[in-house]
């Protein structure tokens, strides 16, 4: 692939004679960011990252010998970040030059990083001769158009509301990169941001994106993840949205108010809210900073024992939204059948999403993936773009899967997931429309923390209706929630967010 004339071009040379042999990096997954180069007598290189140990990333090199790839066996550089290594030859062409941040030793922590660059030199290999640059025929280039490179097709469910048509889109607003020091390890190997992007564009097909990395980073790195988000944002095709993860746990002197993925309407100022900036280290200095409607804090996993939610600490007008579902698990309620403790992940009682709803908050559902993970978030907006998604958001017109792309449409009253209304007079009116992708084992709707119907349906595609005349208005509690959670046969299950509905009289 290469540049010219203003436009990218591909030149195939598969099967083409004298073609060199691919090159073949590490066995394992967890390697990549390889990167070509040739000295002055036409040799030509490859450096490239593989995973050694827990916290490092070894730059390696190979050259091309006129037959076959050999690789250098001399002890090279081991870098925290999985950054693409920078390699030169020197001038005199008799050394090779490679740049990285060296660590000598296992991290000492999460996100410590030794900032210093170190260069190294290696000694050309001197077993074989000088080769030829050898110029080859091919076919003639292609020009790739925007919607061969953004190939991802909106969604096609739509339906019609008291807020006009709105179609279902996916997406994953919960991402990291290797940019994050706990996404480099040997649980997790994720990618660089551009690779994320690819990846949810062209082959988990989601139609909007925001990478989260911890706050921690770099300015540099903060600023290249901003560059990432605002290239892959293309309006109609791909929503990309500004963010990072803003985190605070751990402390002994100081509360811990959880782990919050920061979301930008439009794009985010200089990353100075990060929490170990004495200025911003609560989440409440954040909410006092932000513009309402134009910045939305997301916790997640609020239940897990080191990373739990302090839920004293609620603000509707930027918390529109908690994460149900991620990679650890389900966090809907203590000991749920998803719960992260099945997972040889331990967690706390009362710090659930339902804990948080029977505290009378209010908000709506998402999935994500965190490490490479497979939840995905629903919304149901008017059209694809940063505008039409983040209103969506702030509506908790959502709901979280645990990656199957089902479709839900649950109300209220004809009133869509999130919404709040009032009911003086008569009976909430339950309204359930599912498209599975496998057949549908059950639908509970929970009002209030506990289950009030359970269906047992036979298909794929199911519509139901139901009257709620057992809510007793007479009580002194006039402020309810329902929501509904969908299991399918192959296991995957769909959270919708709840309707709000206030009771009172007048």
């Amino acid at each position: 692939i290469h540049y010219h004339n203003g436009q990218w071009n591909i030149e195939n040379l598969s099967g083409k004679e004298n073609a060199s042999p691919l090159v073949l990096l590490d066995a394992q997954e967890s390697s990549g960011c390889p990167r070509i180069f040739a000295d002055r007598d036409g040799i030509i290189y490859i450096a490239y990252l593989a995973l050694t140990g827990r916290w490092g990333w070894q730059i390696r090199l190979k050259y091309f010998n006129g037959s076959n790839w050999v690789e250098f066996h001399e002890e090279t550089l081991i870098q925290k970040q999985r950054v693409p290594p920078a390699v030169l030859v020197e001038d005199d062409g008799s050394q090779i030059l490679i740049a990285g941040n060296h660590i000598e030793t296992e991290a000492k922590g999460l996100f410590q990083e030794n900032r210093i660059t170190y260069f190294q030199k290696i000694r050309k290999p001197l077993i074989y001769e000088n080769i030829e640059p050898e110029f080859r025929q091919v076919e003639k280039a292609r020009t790739i158009d925007a919607d061969t490179v953004h190939n991802t097709v909106p969604s096609v469910y739509s339906i019609k509301s008291n807020e006009g048509d709105l179609k279902v889109f996916w997406g994953d607003l919960h991402m990291h990169s290797n940019l994050s020091g706990c996404s480099v390890t040997n649980d997790f190997h994720c990618t660089e941001i551009e690779e994320k992007y690819r990846f949810c564009k062209d082959v988990a097909k989601l139609d909007f994106a925001m990478c989260t990395d911890h706050d921690g980073m770099r300015d540099t790195e903060w600023n290249r993840m901003r560059k990432a988000a605002h290239f892959n944002n293309i309006p109609g095709k791909f929503t990309a949205f500004v963010g990072f993860e803003w985190s605070c746990t751990h402390y002994t002197d100081r509360a811990n108010y959880g782990h919050y993925n920061i979301l930008y309407k439009e794009d985010g100022a200089a990353l100075s809210t990060r929490n170990s900036n004495t200025d911003y280290d609560s989440i409440e200095k954040l909410w006092r900073i932000f513009k309402k409607g134009s910045v939305l804090t997301i916790p997640h996993h609020p239940g897990e024992e080191c990373h739990r939610l302090d839920w004293n600490f609620f603000n509707e007008d930027f918390e529109t939204l908690v994460e149900i579902f991620q990679v650890r698990g389900s966090y809907e309620f203590d000991y749920c059948p998803m719960d992260p403790s099945n997972y040889n992940r331990r967690t706390v009682k009362n710090h659930s999403v339902r804990y948080g709803l029977n505290r009378g908050y209010k908000f709506g559902f998402t999935s994500g993936g965190e490490h490479e993970g497979v939840g995905v978030t629903a919304v149901y907006a008017r059209e694809l773009t940063r505008e039409a998604i983040f209103e969506a958001l702030q509506k908790r017109h959502t709901y979280g899967t645990t990656g199957d792309h089902i479709v839900v449409d649950f109300r209220i009253n004809g009133h869509l997931m999130g919404s709040d209304i009032k009911i003086a007079n008569g009976d909430p009116a339950v309204y359930i429309n599912v498209a599975g992708t496998d057949m549908i084992k059950n639908i509970q709707l929970i009002r209030d923390g506990k289950c009030i119907k359970e269906w047992a349906p036979k298909g794929k595609d199911v519509c139901l209706e139901w009257v709620d005349d057992t809510l007793n208005k007479t009580q002194n509690v006039h402020h309810h929630y329902y929501y509904i959670v969908l299991t399918q046969a192959n296991g995957e299950m769909a959270w919708a967010s709840p309707v709000f509905v206030d009771t009172r009289e007048g």
